[in-house]
């Protein structure tokens, strides 16, 4: 996934045609909000699609919060965002690579060419758009071994 040896701590990315320079962290969460600024109506889709467990509408900024079902370790660090009138928490408690197909995910589901985000010395993973609640088709059976 690394191109160069560029330490994770300090990054920078072209986003919509605009330099940022940042930890992962601030990287990261960056381009989640220009993003989701962008596209506002993609905030309810983001808890449908596999692989996007990073978001969700419970704000787990709120300790009270912590003991929903829909919480997971990727919570221990989280923002909570209001984009027009829903709120999103997104975590990001989590390895780079891992945060990297998040951010190719996002851009998937908001519709975007990956293209409109370039991280120095990285290269965003293919995704592809596949619902979380997978039902297999009809005749298939899981074999295990």
């Amino acid at each position: 996934m690394t191109t160069s040896s560029i330490s994770p701590s300090a990054l920078s990315c072209t986003l919509y045609n605009e330099s940022f320079h940042g930890s992962q962290s601030e990287l990261f969460l960056y381009v989640v909000e220009k993003v989701l600024k962008r596209h506002p109506d993609c905030v309810e889709d983001l808890t449908d699609f596999y692989r996007m467990h990073a978001f969700s509408a419970t704000d787990f900024t709120k300790k009270e919060n912590c003991d929903s079902p829909d919480y997971n370790l990727i919570f221990r660090l989280c923002r909570w965002f209001e984009i027009g009138d829903k709120g999103i928490c997104v975590g990001y408690c989590t390895d780079f690579p891992h945060l990297l197909h998040i951010l190719a995910s996002l851009l998937l589901v908001c519709g975007e060419n990956p293209d409109v985000l370039e991280i120095e010395g990285y290269t965003l993973p293919v995704v592809r758009r596949v619902p979380r609640r997978y039902i297999p088709p009809v005749g298939f059976e899981k074999t295990i071994n």
